[in-house]
């Protein structure tokens, strides 16, 4: 898998709501959907396209990782 590094939209997540790094081996689910919850909350209608590209990137990243898993 390569890695292209945080896209602009998830580093301008971070830098304004200090969303978890993706693919953090720690962050259960209900974690997860928790610190999303709260974000949502926080997120403009301008931005709310920003939070669907992250809520794609939580689900392929749990994903992946439940991959490594089995």
């Amino acid at each position: 898998e390569k890695s292209y590094g945080p896209s602009i939209s998830t580093r301008r997540l971070q830098a304004h709501h200090q969303v978890p790094p993706k693919r953090h081996p720690l962050l259960r689910d209900q974690e997860i959907l928790r610190k999303l919850q709260h974000l949502g909350k926080m997120l403009t209608i301008n931005e709310m396209w920003y939070y669907d590209l992250w809520v794609k990137e939580i689900e392929r990243s749990k994903a992946a990782l439940q991959a490594t898993l089995i």
